[in-house]
């Protein structure tokens, strides 16, 4: 018997990618991509061992190994869904947004109720503002799995860059009702009542409601910036001041929209307020 299928005689594929998955998780990702390359060498067409070496290859952001172990899984068996959503995912992260939605739609095409896909292509639509394409399809990925907070979470961001404010903030308010822990949910719903160019939606208490929940979820710069705007919504320059000069601190202190900001809230001027007199002066 030739090596390689005496190789093979003392492993199995599921003892394989078990033994791969806990060095990954242990964070030995050079030793699980090493596990698996040596399986592949007996067994190169094992498509469970390919897809999981592309993951790993995935976490470590080696794209281009882990684009050719999908592009070999796909020539092996074409019609999976889930590799071609697996490697659109991975095209995203090179930033090839056409490829990506390409890769998802022949996804969708075997699959069309496949959720992660739609979700996924949703988000790349948003890219290349195909806006109607995109809140087509997370309204869809929300229909097949209506307990994820995420896709109403994006579902919002889409109504908001369709100008759909009031909407948006709705289904801001319903993913909350989903996972009130959401510190990005309870971030953007507070923005919008902080600076929405419409005063009949601007609530800065409640802005600063959601800011501070916000930011007691995870402390970061641009948290800290909605925060000072929504001090500032609500009349408190002192906390606005205070909450900019946070955000700047955490992003390194050199942040041109923190320090624009920051020099109006000292000047007792809301971002709103700031954003309301630009724009009647362009329309002049």
């Amino acid at each position: 018997m030739d090596a390689r299928g005496w190789h093979l005689q003392s492993v199995t594929v599921e003892s394989v990618l078990n033994s791969a998955q806990r060095l990954a998780e242990a964070g030995q990702i050079d030793g699980a991509y090493a596990l698996l390359t040596r399986f592949l060498n007996a067994a190169p067409d094992s498509i469970m061992a390919l897809r999981m070496r592309a993951a790993i290859s995935c976490r470590s952001e080696d794209w281009e190994r882990a684009l050719a172990d999908y592009n070999s899984v796909i020539s092996l068996q074409p019609d999976c869904a889930d590799c071609y959503f697996e490697r659109g995912n991975a095209l995203m992260r090179t930033g090839d947004v056409h490829a990506a939605i390409d890769d998802f739609s022949t996804c969708l095409s075997i699959e069309p109720r496949h959720a992660p896909a739609l979700a996924s292509r949703a988000a790349m639509l948003l890219q290349v503002h195909c806006l109607e394409q995109a809140l087509d399809d997370i309204a869809s990925a929300a229909e097949a799995r209506p307990l994820n907070d995420r896709d109403i979470h994006n579902r919002a961001v889409i109504l908001v860059h369709m100008g759909r404010v009031k909407e948006a903030i709705s289904e801001y308010q319903r993913a909350l009702e989903l996972n009130p822990d959401s510190g990005g949910t309870h971030n953007n719903l507070a923005w919008l009542l902080a600076t929405s160019e419409d005063p009949r939606i601007r609530n800065g208490r409640r802005a600063v409601g959601h800011a501070l929940r916000a930011v007691e979820l995870g402390r970061t710069g641009g948290w800290m910036d909605t925060l000072a705007a929504a001090y500032a919504e609500s009349g408190d320059f002192d906390a606005a001041v205070a909450a900019e000069d946070e955000a700047l601190q955490l992003v390194g202190g050199n942040n041109p929209a923190f320090l624009k900001r920051k020099s109006l809230y000292q000047h007792g001027i809301s971002y709103a307020a700031w954003l309301g007199a630009r724009r009647r002066n362009e329309d002049v």
